[in-house]
C-alpha cells in the first residue's frame, strides 16, 4: 500500500502486514518533512508588513547607535532612508530598519 493509498484510508492499516509498515512510514515521514520545510519557509519569508512611521533626526540617531547628526544627513548610505516633509528630512523607520537587518547578516 503506498503513503497517498493510506491516507485516503486510514482504517486499512489493519491490513498490511508487518513487512508493509516500515517502507509506509517512511513514505508518511518523508511527506510530513516536506509539509514542515513549506511551512517552515511560509512562516520565515513572509512577515507581516509593518506600517512605517517618519522619525526624527534624534529618533533615527538613537536608532543608528547615536552616529553624528552630520553623518545621518550626509552618508551616502542612509540616502535611501530621508524622506523630505517640507522643509524637514524625516527618516523612514522601515527602511532603516531593513539597513540594520542586511548589516546583521553580514
Amino acid at each position: 500500500m503506498t503513503a497517498v493509498e493510506f491516507l485516503a484510508n486510514p482504517t486499512r492499516v489493519n491490513e498490511l502486514e508487518a513487512a508493509e509498515l516500515p517502507p509506509l512510514l517512511c513514505q508518511l515521514t518523508a511527506a510530513a518533512a516536506v509539509v514542515a520545510a513549506r511551512l517552515a519557509i511560509t512562516t520565515t519569508t513572509e512577515p507581516a508588513p509593518q506600517p512605517d512611521r517618519l522619525l526624527s533626526a534624534e529618533e533615527a540617531r538613537a536608532l543608528l547607535g547615536n552616529i553624528s547628526r552630520d553623518h545621518l544627513y550626509n552618508s551616502v548610505t542612509l540616502r535611501e532612508a530621508r524622506v523630505p516633509v517640507g522643509r524637514r528630512v524625516m527618516f523612514s523607520s522601515n527602511r532603516l530598519q531593513q539597513m540594520i537587518s542586511r548589516r546583521a547578516g553580514r
